[in-house]
This record gives C-alpha cells, sequence and structure tokens, in this order.
C-alpha cells in the first residue's frame, strides 16, 4: 500500500531502478561507465506478445534502434530513426575508442556515483537525447528506504 501512495501509475517501472543503479554504482567506481536509459514510450513492439498492452519503453525496446530489424524498421517514426542514428553513432564511437563520444553526438558524461540531484544516466528518446537524474525520476529517495 505505501508504494501505491507514492507511485500510484509508476510502481512497476521504479522499483528495478533501485537495481540497475546499484548495477552502475558498483563497477562505475573502478571503470569508466556510460549508463543509459531507453526513454522512447512509443517504441514498436517487435515481439510476438498478444493484446493491446502498452509497454512504454520497454527492455529490448532499443534493439531494432540499434540493429537492423525488416519487422520494426517501417514501423519507425522520421523522430525514431535519427535517435537510432545517433545511437548507432554512439555504439561505434564506444567500439572505437572506449567512449561514446563523436562529432555531431550529444555529450554523454560517464555514470559517477553520487547523491541525489546530479545527472549521470543518458536518456535516450527521439525528442531528447542528454542527461537524467536518474535518482529524482525513478524516485530512488523512496525505493532506497524499502528493505
Amino acid at each position: 500500500m505505501r508504494i501505491r501512495q507514492h507511485h500510484p501509475a509508476r510502481a512497476a517501472a521504479d522499483g528495478p531502478a533501485r537495481g540497475t543503479q546499484a548495477m552502475h554504482h558498483a563497477p562505475a567506481r573502478h571503470v569508466p561507465l556510460y549508463a543509459y536509459e531507453f526513454a522512447d514510450r512509443e517504441a514498436p513492439m517487435f515481439l510476438p506478445l498478444p493484446g493491446d498492452f502498452d509497454f512504454g519503453a520497454f527492455h529490448a525496446g532499443d534493439i531494432p534502434y540499434l540493429f537492423e530489424d525488416e519487422a520494426a524498421e517501417p514501423l519507425l517514426t522520421p523522430a525514431q530513426r535519427r535517435l537510432s542514428a545517433t545511437m548507432t553513432g554512439y555504439w561505434a564511437a564506444f567500439a572505437r575508442t572506449g567512449a561514446p563520444r563523436g562529432s555531431g553526438l550529444p555529450a554523454w558524461l560517464p555514470h559517477r556515483p553520487g547523491g541525489a540531484g546530479r545527472p549521470y544516466t543518458q536518456s535516450l528518446a527521439p525528442r531528447r537525447i542528454g542527461p537524467v537524474d536518474y535518482h529524482r525520476t525513478h524516485n530512488l529517495a523512496f525505493w532506497n528506504r524499502m528493505p
């Protein structure tokens, strides 16, 4: 009940963010780490799932943006195609240099474990690419109080 009072519509999505942040923090203390959040809530569903459920920015929804997919590509909007081009640019730069930086790419800073309010996760969405305050966006101050 306490979770629903604080997060009536987002409880299912925000809870796992606690584990994701912990997985980012651990290696980022020792090596450069570039964290991202795929945030396209309109990504075309390419998995053979039944029904009309709104999956939002679902797990693995970024796969057709990074790899050619004959079924998903025709469903991408012009903005999603631009996001795909930016994402593949990031991945290619990272493979080449160890950092997702390159000419024409929006800045992407390494993840640094820190306090609340510090942007350190790159949000990847068709209309906005840039740092997001992952801690605040997913209300981790609340989730971190959970046992």
